[in-house]
């Protein structure tokens, strides 16, 4: 008996401690793994295991709006604070969403086959910016897009970034004269190329307009002194 008291209180002394080691369902979450945060008036909007949640700025609990299979990403409030844009994957391709900020079925903007993530709202309100590497060949590079939330045509913006005044600008500015051109996307797929297309119109123009002045051939040398 006395060896069997020992043994219990052996085996209870191990169980207390691997207890006490256990985490409890109370410890909160890593928060490394809350990404891609996005504030409104009253509202905090942010990627948790791929899901979109939203907190009260003053805390609380958060409320998940959404449990798809796949990833949601770069949420974005409205201006007014009442609908997120976001990035989602829910059939193999990342596209642009908007769903209510309350939560609500996500309806989908953008149907390319290229991924395009979300980068801001246009102050309007209706139009919503976003990156893709659609119009790129080699998959190098990204443009914006300007796409209107009801749907419809996709356009690219002009300009590249805002100066201290908050206006669009010019990113650079090419050997005058200097031709703005429309690179629509289908015409990229197409295997067009406006820009190349445009210039060789311009030189066109230019070659009818100011024909190049040919010299006037010179007379062939007289050689005929060294003729003996």
């Amino acid at each position: 008996m006395k060896h069997l008291s020992i043994l219990t209180v052996i085996l209870l002394y191990f169980s207390t401690t691997v207890a006490i080691a256990q985490p409890t369902r109370t410890e909160m979450p890593d928060a490394r793994m809350l990404r891609f945060p996005d504030v409104s008036a009253e509202k905090i909007v942010f990627v948790y295991a791929s899901d979109l949640w939203t907190v009260s700025k003053n805390g609380g609990l958060a409320r998940k709006l959404s449990s798809p299979k796949e990833q949601e990403l770069f949420p974005k409030f409205s201006p007014d604070g009442q609908t997120i844009a976001f990035s989602g994957n829910y059939d193999g391709n990342t596209d642009v969403y908007v769903m209510l900020a309350e939560g609500g079925t996500p309806r989908r903007l953008t149907h390319h086959s290229d991924d395009e993530l979300v980068v801001e709202w246009y102050p309007d309100g209706k139009h919503i910016l976003y990156r893709s590497r659609m119009v790129s060949p080699s998959h190098r590079f990204n443009r914006f897009f300007k796409q209107s939330i009801d749907g419809g045509w996709i356009s690219a913006p002009a300009f590249s970034f805002w100066n201290t005044e908050g206006d669009w600008e010019v990113e650079g500015w090419g050997v005058d004269p200097d031709y703005e051109i429309e690179n629509a996307p289908d015409e990229m797929v197409a295997g067009r190329d406006p820009q190349l297309e445009k210039a060789i119109e311009v030189i066109l123009e230019m070659l009818e307009e100011e024909p190049p002045k040919r010299p006037k051939r010179p007379a062939y040398p007289d050689r005929s002194d060294r003729i003996k």
